[in-house]
């Protein structure tokens, strides 16, 4: 598998195609649509993830917010804690450092999303939710929170964008919901839900 890149501004999962009755791969696209974009292929059991490896084969990153990224023997990404120095037992596709709001991106069986230092992940429904058995219920895609004054990231769950509504996910942990948002209008979203410029 490719190296994350260092630098990622955005994450897009998708089921790629399956390679036979018993694998799938998913594939994730970085920085979509940028000259620094990558495809990240990811071969994965049909019917369940593999076991948790506690091999850690690459632990070159240094620690990020408390947390520092490593891959496992079974090429999941892992997060150990800093504090302790301890391998957790989340596991990814792919992963990216915790940032300064802290929130990292995580791609989980060809879906996307955010998840917290608690490690409950942005689901679907826009609830930060443990992990459970089920299949990882996140999103086609997502970005790294927006820089100025009211940082948000763009949440995306389907395939095609009507401009009708986009989810915008804010650093307090809550959703914004916009019609056809620039990127510099912030309204507040209890008393204006959907607007136009």
């Amino acid at each position: 598998m490719k190296k994350l890149p260092k630098e990622i501004i955005s994450i897009k999962g998708s089921v790629y195609s399956f390679v036979d009755k018993e694998t799938e791969r998913y594939a994730y696209i970085f920085n979509e649509g940028t000259d620094k974009e990558v495809r990240v292929n990811v071969l994965l059991p049909y019917y369940s993830r593999p076991d948790i490896s506690f091999d850690i084969i690459d632990d070159s990153r240094d620690f990020v917010n408390g947390f520092k990224l490593v891959q496992t023997a079974n090429m999941e990404y892992a997060y150990v804690k800093e504090e302790g120095n301890t391998l957790l037992p989340f596991r990814y596709d792919v992963a990216t450092d915790f940032n300064e709001y802290g929130y990292a991106m995580v791609g989980k069986d060809g879906k996307v999303s955010w998840i917290d230092k608690n490690f409950k992940y942005l689901n679907s429904k826009y609830e930060m939710v443990n992990e459970d058995s089920s299949k990882f219920n996140g999103f086609l895609s997502v970005s790294d929170f927006s820089k100025g004054e009211h940082p948000l990231s763009k949440v995306c769950s389907c395939s095609y964008d009507w401009n009708k509504k986009t989810s915008y996910f804010g650093v307090d942990g809550k959703i914004k919901e916009f019609s056809r948002y620039d990127g510099e209008i912030i309204r507040d979203s209890n008393s204006i839900k959907n607007f136009s410029y």
